[in-house]
């Protein structure tokens, strides 16, 4: 006991019963004298002696004496019992608290030097840049709008009304009206409802305003409706209108961009080329390493972590169809037809939390606070925003431990691959390995 804490941790009570080799529930109780003793301390000290703010104080002691007295590292923390009575303070009653609160495993990790990778690797050619530098003079170009009898071509923009459904099925998932996106070539791919088609166009070319068909693509494992990650799908889309665009001129867009030159210009989209063909490369790589090291270590996750990624997997997920038009029903009703694949989904990310959180206490990885600010500006300069604004917004959102666990993982896998065999592999190649598997 001291003065800033009134409280001897010897007087508090614990009871522990083992929920699971990592994971333990504890009855913690503080006696009604101890706990009348913290509520005067803050009340004489002229903090928040409010109800609500002893009970938070109480709870948060008793967890970190808990932690202590157990000598536990959790990855996940400590969550009250949904099945035991919440915590309540009052006035000369005990301060009763249950928890489930979760233990690092011991992990039997393999030798990382007998690990192989595949490092897909791809130039950044001539023709990639006058690609780029051709769709920049377009999105500045003049529009015409298309006649109903005019073939689409390359590089047409098109409105159009898209209707995702389960493959197989008829029924509609997710609807819009209207969608805008240009055409690619023949060969390209398009993304359309944030899912790559590579079959859009040539479905499209030669056809003209009205044109209606249906293609099976996968939703990609970003797709922000999680119980359709991975999955087969299918978009059903009717083209509304269309215009032909006549690019605008290089030397526009070079004044537009404030550069000194085109060479200079078509330097800096050739950097930015490379910095998202290095972002995919560093994808692929990470989920290589994820799946390996879960195939070749035990790392057993507590259910606790589980419930949780369950709750972040729902709300992520209704905030996003949300966002792309769903109705409260509608959002309900799927979440609650999608229970397994939402606890798929969950179980994943838990896994894969725990893997990087073990991976790094294993490797003494450590985060700094420079790498997080880099990895702030990063997502700041792909989003078009200053890095300050940015930080503010994941502060107040409660998302800068979601952009610290991204830099944990890219210096994990970093640590990893320094041991392991990394061979490269043409981009293309690893495309059409992968189809292949």
């Amino acid at each position: 006991m001291s003065d800033n804490n009134p409280i001897d941790s010897a007087d508090i009570g614990m009871e522990s019963t083992h929920l699971s080799p990592v994971a333990r529930r504890v009855v913690i109780t503080v006696p009604a004298r101890q706990a009348k003793r913290f509520h005067k301390k803050l009340k004489k000290s002229g903090m928040d002696s409010s109800t609500g703010a002893v009970q938070q104080r109480l709870a948060a002691l008793c967890i970190e004496t808990c932690i202590e007295r157990f000598e536990l590292k959790p990855i996940w923390g400590a969550v009250f019992a949904k099945d035991a009575p919440q915590p309540a303070f009052r006035l000369e009653q005990p301060f009763v608290i249950t928890i489930d609160i979760d233990d690092s495993p011991e992990v039997e990790w393999p030798e990382l030097s007998s690990l192989t990778f595949i490092r897909p690797v791809r130039e950044i050619t001539d023709a990639m840049v006058d690609g780029e530098m051709l769709e920049q003079r377009r999105n500045e170009g003049t529009r015409m709008e298309l006649g109903a009898d005019e073939a689409l071509q390359a590089g047409d923009e098109i409105e159009c009304s898209i209707t995702v459904s389960a493959e197989g099925s008829e029924d509609p998932l997710y609807q819009q009206s209207q969608s805008s996106l240009r055409l690619p070539e023949a060969d390209g791919t398009a993304v359309v409802f944030d899912i790559p088609a590579p079959d859009f166009s040539s479905q499209l070319i030669g056809r003209s305003i009205g044109a209606a068909f249906s293609i099976t693509a996968t939703a990609p494992e970003t797709f922000f409706d999680p119980t359709l990650r991975g999955q087969e799908i299918t978009l059903h889309i009717t083209v509304n209108t269309a215009a032909r665009i006549e690019p605008t001129t290089a030397e526009a867009i070079v004044e537009m961009y404030g550069s000194p030159s085109e060479a200079i210009l078509r330097q800096q989209i050739r950097t930015a080329l490379a910095g998202a063909v290095a972002a995919d490369q560093e994808s692929v790589l990470l989920t290589q390493v994820i799946d390996q090291l879960l195939a070749a270590a035990d790392v057993p996750v507590p259910d606790l972590a589980i419930e949780m990624m369950i709750g972040n997997v729902s709300t992520n997920a209704a905030g996003q169809m949300k966002a792309k038009g769903a109705s409260e029903a509608d959002i309900q009703r799927r979440l609650e037809q999608d229970t397994d694949r939402i606890r798929q989904v969950a179980t994943r990310l838990a896994n894969r939390r725990s893997l990087i959180a073990l991976l790094c206490k294993h490797l003494n990885v450590l985060t700094q606070e420079d790498e997080l600010i880099a990895e702030i500006a990063r997502l700041a300069a792909q989003q078009g925003r200053r890095p300050e604004d940015l930080r503010k917004e994941l502060l107040a959102n409660g998302q800068i431990q979601t952009v610290m666990q991204r830099v944990l993982e890219r210096l994990a896998v970093s640590a990893v691959l320094e041991q392991a065999v990394v061979q490269d592999m043409s981009a293309d190649e690893w495309i059409n390995h992968q189809k292949a598997e």
